[in-house]
C-alpha cells in the first residue's frame, strides 16, 4: 500500500505524512517530500483546527498504548517544547 500512497503524492504534487521510516525510505527514493505526525498537527494547532489540549491528550493517549511515532522525543521537543 505505500507505493500506492507514494504515487498519489506524486500524481497530487503533496507530501506523504507518515512516521514509518521504510515508507520515508521509499518517499525518498521517488523523491516524495514527508512530513511527520507531529508536523502536520503543528500545522493544525497553528491554524486553529486544534486544540492544544487536544494534542495534549494525543501524546498522552499514544504514551498510554505504548504506539509513539518515530522521533517523537524529538519531534515533540522541536515542535511542541512546552507540552
Amino acid at each position: 500500500m505505500d507505493v500506492t500512497y507514494i504515487a498519489y503524492a506524486i500524481e497530487l504534487e503533496i507530501p506523504v505524512v507518515t512516521d514509518d521510516q521504510d515508507m520515508t525510505a521509499m518517499a525518498e527514493v521517488f523523491d516524495v517530500n514527508t512530513m511527520s505526525t507531529l508536523a502536520l498537527l503543528r500545522i493544525m494547532l497553528d491554524c486553529q483546527h486544534v486544540t492544544r489540549q487536544t494534542v495534549g491528550s494525543l501524546f498522552e493517549y499514544w504514551r498510554h498504548i505504548t504506539d509513539l511515532p518515530a522521533n517523537f522525543t524529538a519531534d515533540r521537543r522541536r515542535l511542541f517544547p512546552d507540552l
